[in-house]
C-alpha cells in the first residue's frame, strides 16, 4: 500500500472515533452520493426559487457558505441552513408570505 491510502485511511478512521454516533452513516452517505454531497448553483436556484444573479450576489457577499475557490460549489448543511435563515420569516427573509391572494 501507498503513504498517500494509508492517510486517507487513518484520516477516515479519526473520523469515525470523533464522531462515534453518525460517523459511518455520513461518510457511507458522502460516498454513496455520485457528487459528493455537494450542491452547485442549479441545486441553489430549484431549493430557493431565486435568479443566478441573487445566488451570486449573496455568495459574493459572503452570506451563502461556498467551497473556497469554487464558489458554485457548496456544502449542503451549511448553504441549507443559511438559506433557510434568508427565506420567509428567517433573519434575513421577508416576514410575509411570497405568495399574494387575490382578493375581489
Amino acid at each position: 500500500m501507498n503513504a498517500e491510502f494509508c492517510a486517507i485511511v487513518g484520516q477516515v478512521a479519526d473520523y469515525l472515533e470523533r464522531h462515534p454516533e453518525d460517523g459511518a452513516e455520513r461518510l457511507r452517505a458522502f460516498l454513496e452520493d455520485g457528487r459528493n454531497g455537494l450542491w452547485d448553483t442549479d441545486d441553489v436556484l430549484k431549493f430557493t426559487g431565486w435568479g443566478r444573479t441573487t445566488v451570486s450576489k449573496l455568495v459574493n457577499t459572503g452570506k451563502i457558505p461556498y467551497i473556497p475557490g469554487n464558489p458554485n460549489k457548496f456544502i449542503p448543511a451549511a448553504v441549507k441552513a443559511a438559506l433557510e435563515n434568508m427565506q420567509i420569516g428567517g433573519t434575513y427573509g421577508r416576514r410575509k408570505s411570497k405568495t399574494r391572494r387575490y382578493t375581489p
